[in-house]
């Protein structure tokens, strides 16, 4: 039988047959932080200012809002938690925040879900059968068909019946849901229809999802306006993966949305776009539409790249950026190793390079039946933005100016 991931908008879908799993079980996977608590809390600053979570909360302290009147939820659980904490097993929870920053709670919600929660981690209980988690991990069972389960992020809503998945959301703007019974569907707050996803156990299971760290902070609750819903805003980016190995990225900005099936250049392009609202000015807007039409209404570049007398050849802009990236990587291992990233694959992107230490760089591009002559970084960079158009502008050059 074929299982498919549907993206809202996008013309990109993978298939993912179930011969094709691997029968060693393996997934992209979570990684809890259950065995790790002490070790995180003995981290933990007690600077409010950089708690995540909500309200100035000193070190190890438990909060639970005293506010509720009608039983949401049971604490069936409670495990390790400071010895101040309020929250014991057989509590009863209404419509209340609850913030544990050591140890685990499950929690028997009315409408027949199971919760377990992990610390740090701050959740808001909305209904018997919804809740809001602003930062930290959860693990989840959703019973049965009859059970319409809800759940919201600061950049996500999922839905779900009849299913099992895991969500943590990290204070850096991260959100990671991976699907281990059944299937879920996600969508982006700010962006419902170019961000919508179809996760399922037993094909693409698995989805990060991507927004800036300041987005992401704006719409903590401490932050925000009391009549304002906390969500982020701005630039949002997704990358899915199915069991069978396939993927799919989408980043959408400004209402215009690009898909991308290389995990590199998803990753080169997202930083990208994310350092760039950072920096005041209409630019990236303009430059990133422009490269979303470009994307559906050209063809797709091909060329080579020489540097030195070796030659790199590309058929399309994934390999466009792939080129680049073995081009500069002839420079950079040597130069300001410390300061180079590496990707989420594992990848090692080249460090942030000039002219000056660059010497020696010089080539030749052959792009779509022209060609260019370059002798420093700055000369390259002209070359490909005349050859290569708006898709210069992303995945091309975070290594400079």
């Amino acid at each position: 039988m074929d299982q498919s991931l549907e993206l809202s908008n996008a013309t990109k879908k993978i298939e993912a047959k179930e011969e094709s799993i691997p029968q060693d079980g393996s997934s992209f996977t979570i990684e809890h932080r259950r065995n790790n608590i002490a070790q995180a809390n003995s981290n933990e600053s007690n600077d409010a200012a950089q708690n995540p979570f909500g309200d100035p909360l000193e070190q190890n302290q438990t909060l639970l809002s005293a506010n509720s009147q009608q039983v949401f939820a049971t604490v069936t659980k409670a495990e390790q938690l400071d010895p101040s904490s309020s929250i014991v097993k057989g509590l009863s929870l209404g419509k209340e925040s609850v913030i544990i920053s050591e140890g685990e709670l499950e929690i028997a919600m009315s409408g027949g879900v199971k919760v377990n929660v992990f610390a740090p981690c701050r959740l808001e209980l909305q209904s018997e059968n919804s809740l809001r988690l602003i930062a930290g991990e959860l693990s989840l069972e959703v019973p049965n068909q009859n059970t319409q389960f809800q759940l919201e992020t600061p950049a996500i809503a999922v839905a779900n019946t009849d299913s099992a998945f895991d969500i943590v959301v990290e204070e850096t703007g991260r959100t990671e849901v991976e699907v281990r019974r059944g299937g879920i569907a996600v969508q982006a707050l700010d962006y419902p229809n170019a961000q919508a996803w179809n996760l399922n156990a037993d094909a693409t299971n698995s989805l990060v999802v991507y927004t800036p760290e300041d987005s992401f902070m704006d719409g903590l609750p401490q932050n925000r306006e009391s009549n304002v819903t906390n969500k982020v805003s701005g630039p949002i980016a997704s990358f899915a993966k199915s069991l069978s190995g396939e993927k799919i990225g989408v980043i959408t900005f400004n209402g215009q949305s690009r898909s991308f099936d290389d995990e590199v250049v998803f990753s080169k392009v997202r930083e990208q776009v994310f350092r760039g609202v950072r920096t005041p000015g209409e630019s990236l807007a303009r430059n990133w539409s422009r490269f979303v039409e470009t994307a559906a209404n050209e063809p797709q570049p091909t060329g080579t790249i020489e540097l030195n007398g070796k030659e790199y050849s590309f058929d399309n802009y994934n390999e466009a950026v792939l080129a680049q990236n073995n081009v500069l990587a002839q420079f950079a291992p040597s130069v300001n190793a410390d300061n180079s990233s590496e990707q989420s694959d594992g990848q090692t992107v080249p460090p942030v390079t000039n002219n000056e230490t660059l010497r020696g760089f010089q080539g030749t591009p052959f792009i779509r039946g022209q060609r260019r002559d370059f002798h420093n970084f700055e000369e390259y960079q002209t070359a490909l933005r005349e050859l290569m158009g708006p898709a210069a502008e992303f995945g091309f050059f975070s290594f400079g100016k």
